[in-house]
């Protein structure tokens, strides 16, 4: 059997007694018995999937919780200033806008910043930091969905004074313990088998802070988890388990029609689905950071004035049709250079691409041929490179090793999509 793309599929047999005895157990029809072997649901995930409950409740939760509620509890009860550092994706952004939101509804400030991917590049450095400092001085930094391996930076802001809570799902190269820092992050325990995304770790912290430390009168559970929902989509994270129940839940329990700022860039009149999610919202966000204008997303997300939601609106859909029209230029220049099928990864230099829609093209050439595919460009005086994956192969840490042997300058990511830079003659080493 052939897919539309020219793949080969291959049905696995499964044996007859498996699929009669899942079926007697959990009371189903033969055939969803026969999907759940084949995807190798564990009995968990089929109890999950048949039970009608929403076991959200069963929150995600551990020491860091408890101890980073601490510290941003006290900062609120102190009126000191906080700044969210967030990211140039529709994970960064929905991380970014739940806590901004939370803390809001309490009736407290806070500032947030979204970096710019071709000037600052991934996640805070040295010189936004001074940057930010500069104007205001912070007495919390919260980084979501980045920072988890930016030690330098987080010693330069304790040795300042400034707490800091980091909550992110990127595979952690080297843990070290700072001073007056948090960090949020499953993989901190070398768990790789973490599945989260940033966003709801967000909503699990925000939940716990909302229960045990600050509740506020305008708590909106079914809109956070919404937005769990779309970053878990956006971000690539296996729909597996606990976050099918997120995306479920997220998606069909909140009403988007209370939601205005969204009301341009998507379609309510029909019930929405992941595919609405996937191909027509994440990339009418994501379009902002890949051609310069990082913080729109986030400025829709905060704005109240529906003269201003309705002009970002479209500034964003103009951006994502410009997007489209590079895409596709590009990936027909690059895709004219995919010709050894026998090679198990795909790997593509290209002197001048737009930097911004490298991991795109790169999900386009997963999506293609259903290989790894680590697509490059010049970038100043290092060359960019954006990867996406397959089950199996893991670019997290992949770039962790890669960096341990000084063959990239910087690099991170999770198991199924990462970046990195390196020097030009680092080029055959990476590959």
């Amino acid at each position: 059997m052939k897919s539309y793309s020219g793949k080969s599929w291959k049905l696995y047999p499964i044996p007859e007694r498996l699929i009669q005895k899942k079926q007697q157990d959990y009371n189903i029809s033969y055939l969803l018995s026969k999907i759940f072997l084949q995807r190798e649901f564990s009995n968990d995930e089929i109890h999950n999937s048949l039970n009608k409950k929403n076991i959200l409740n069963k929150n995600y939760q551990d020491e860091d919780f408890i101890n980073a509620s601490y510290i941003l509890n006290e900062c609120i009860k102190q009126n000191k200033k906080i700044l969210i550092f967030g990211d140039y994706d529709v994970d960064g952004y929905s991380s970014t806008y739940l806590l901004y939101d939370y803390i809001q509804s309490l009736n407290k400030k806070c500032d947030f910043y979204i970096p710019d991917r071709i000037k600052d590049g991934y996640g805070p450095n040295m010189k936004i930091i001074k940057k930010l400092f500069s104007k205001k001085k912070y007495n919390l930094i919260i980084f979501v969905d980045c920072a988890s391996n930016s030690f330098k930076e987080l010693k330069y802001l304790n040795k300042i004074g400034v707490k800091i809570i980091v909550i992110d799902h990127h595979q952690i190269h080297e843990y070290n313990n700072i001073k007056n820092t948090i960090i949020i992050n499953p993989l901190k325990k070398y768990n790789n088998n973490s599945i989260f995304c940033a966003t709801t770790l967000v909503y699990y912290f925000i939940k716990y802070m909302n229960i045990n430390f600050r509740r506020s009168p305008k708590f909106n559970d079914n809109k956070y988890l919404f937005f769990a929902a779309i970053a878990t989509i956006c971000d690539q994270m296996p729909l597996r388990n606990l976050n099918r129940m997120i995306v479920n839940n997220g998606l069909n329990n909140f009403n988007i029609n209370n939601f205005f700022n969204f009301k341009k860039i998507i379609n309510f009149k029909k019930k929405l689905s992941s595919s609405d999610i996937a191909f027509n919202l994440g990339p009418i966000l994501n379009s902002a950071g890949r051609l310069g204008h990082s913080d729109l997303p986030i400025r829709l997300l905060t704005e109240a004035n529906t003269s201003n939601i309705n002009s970002i609106s479209e500034k964003l859909i103009d951006l994502n049709m410009k997007r489209k029209k590079i895409q596709s230029v590009s990936f027909n220049l690059l895709n004219k250079k995919v010709h050894d099928e026998d090679n198990k990864v795909i790997f593509i230099y290209e002197k001048n691409v737009n930097e911004g829609i490298l991991g795109i093209i790169a999900s386009s050439f997963v999506e293609l041929y259903g290989k790894p595919s680590f697509v490059m460009t010049k970038s100043n005086d290092v060359i960019k490179c954006s990867s996406r994956s397959v089950y199996g192969f893991n670019i997290g840490k992949i770039f962790n090793e890669a960096l341990s042997k000084n063959i990239l300058i910087t690099g991170g990511g999770h198991s199924m999509a990462g970046g990195c830079t390196l020097n030009i003659n680092k080029l055959n080493i990476l590959k």
